[in-house]
């Protein structure tokens, strides 16, 4: 994925956890913020959550493995820009990330 995201001129820093995400969303400007569905410390609903009051407007696009309606539809609802399926990841993040990434 790194390189997809270096090809498409994406700066990428990696966290392992939500708070980590908050700490850095709180003390950087950033494009996009990238989460898997479930992490370690917290949900991608709980991190756009608290993203929402971090850094207000940030996009947050969700990474799902085998989705499920109900987990896209929540994540939506709670803010985030896009839902993407793991099994099709370089052409959905391209879809959503692009045009983040030029502005738009």
């Amino acid at each position: 994925m790194d390189r997809l995201l270096r090809a498409m001129g994406a700066q990428v820093t990696h966290c392992a956890l939500g708070r980590e995400a908050l700490g850095i969303a709180a003390s950087r400007s950033l494009s996009c913020v990238l989460a898997p569905a479930r992490m370690a410390d917290m949900s991608a609903t709980t991190l756009i959550d608290s993203l929402q009051h971090t850094a207000p407007g940030l996009k947050v696009i969700v990474i799902v493995d085998n989705p499920a309606i109900s987990e896209a539809v929540e994540a939506m609802q709670f803010g985030a820009h896009a839902v993407v399926d793991s099994r099709r990841l370089s052409t959905g993040l391209y879809a959503h990330l692009a045009p983040l990434l030029r502005g738009q």
